[in-house]
């Protein structure tokens, strides 16, 4: 099917394509600086898969592996390849990699009833997206520097409060780890 190359702190730079589309897929509300999210994959052990057909990179995932969970963080696929059948293709074998695990695959989208956003139109593609491919709406959803995002899940099972505390737990260390890098700069 496709080659994949896990990314880590010796060939994260390896490929400008990862870097570009990761820096020009997400709102810079929702990105990690790049080399940030680099120095977290082991500390925090985050999945970072980077994607190939033959030479040519697709795109990647990157999912941060919990103790309760799997919360994928980005999905993204190569700007020029969108609209082709890759996107559907590379979340169905997110969720198959990560059901193995038995632990349920979370994850977030700018949700489409803030119909006021700028992006509105590209919120409801994105949401409809997840939901044409066997991903639910948990129902839950929180507010961060004034976007509101669902919170999406594979699982059947309920979203629970512990679910929730983890996530939260997760994104207090990557944003203490950004602080920490700015201090020592």
């Amino acid at each position: 099917m496709y080659k994949t190359v896990q990314i880590n702190s010796s060939n994260a730079n390896d490929d400008k394509e990862i870097r570009e589309l990761y820096e020009t897929s997400f709102p810079d509300i929702e990105r990690i600086p790049y080399d940030q999210l680099i120095n977290l994959i082991g500390p925090m052990n985050i999945d970072f898969t980077a994607f190939y057909e033959g030479e040519n990179f697709i795109g990647f995932w990157v999912v941060n592996r919990l103790k309760r969970l799997n919360y994928g963080l980005f999905l993204a696929v190569s700007e020029k390849l969108r609209g082709k059948g890759i996107g559907q293709k590379l979340i169905t074998l997110m969720i198959d990699t990560y059901s193995k695990e038995e632990k349920p695959l979370l994850g977030e989208v700018e949700s489409p009833s803030q119909l006021e956003a700028p992006n509105i139109d590209i919120r409801k593609r994105r949401y409809n997206f997840y939901m044409r491919n066997n991903v639910k709406d948990t129902g839950r959803s929180y507010t961060y520097k004034g976007v509101l995002y669902n919170i999406l899940t594979t699982s059947s099972g309920p979203f629970t409060q512990e679910d929730f505390d983890e996530i939260a737990d997760s994104f207090k260390r990557i944003l203490e780890s950004g602080d920490k890098n700015k201090e020592s700069k």
